[in-house]
């Protein structure tokens, strides 16, 4: 299951950075927040 957030999580990451598609300008504020979540749950799994 960590795995499988870790990928999401980095796919959100990485996506965010992105330049934002033509009519979707705000995906990558939602992606950003999907990415910073998945990293705060997995910084906290790990921390046990």
């Amino acid at each position: 299951m960590t795995a499988l957030l870790t990928a999401v999580t980095g796919y959100f990451l990485w996506a965010a950075a992105q330049p934002p598609p033509v009519n979707l300008a705000r995906v990558r504020a939602f992606q950003r927040a999907q990415g910073e979540a998945g990293l705060a749950w997995l910084q906290q799994r790990l921390a046990r």
